[in-house]
C-alpha cells in the first residue's frame, strides 16, 4: 500500500449505513404511498395511520390521536351531509305536494 493511503473504514461504514437507512425509508414511503389507493377512504382513519420512521418506533399515541380526531371530524361531516340530503328531500316532497 502507498505510504499516503489513509484507511477511512469508520467513515465508509457510516456513509453506507446512512445510505441503507435512506433506501429503506424511501422504499417504505413508496409502499405507504401505493397503499393509499388500496385502503378504504370513508373516514380516512386507516389511510392516515400509516407512518415511516428511522431509528425509532413511531409514537402510536400520536398516530391514534390524529386518526381519532380525523375520524370524529369525518363523522361530523358525514352527518351534516345526511342532514342536508334529508332537508332537500323534505323540500322536494313539500313542493310535490303543492307546498
Amino acid at each position: 500500500m502507498p505510504k499516503d493511503f489513509i484507511w477511512r473504514g469508520a467513515e465508509a461504514k457510516k456513509i453506507a449505513y446512512e445510505a441503507a437507512l435512506q433506501a429503506l425509508k424511501d422504499g417504505a414511503e413508496a409502499i405507504l404511498t401505493a397503499s393509499h389507493s388500496e385502503v378504504p377512504h370513508d373516514t380516512g382513519t386507516l389511510q392516515r395511520s400509516g407512518m415511516v420512521s428511522i431509528g425509532r418506533l413511531p409514537d402510536p399515541g400520536a398516530a391514534h390521536s390524529a386518526a381519532s380526531k380525523d375520524a370524529a371530524e369525518a363523522n361530523k361531516t358525514k352527518k351534516a351531509r345526511k342532514r342536508v340530503k334529508q332537508d332537500k328531500n323534505m323540500e322536494r316532497l313539500a313542493a310535490s305536494m303543492g307546498g
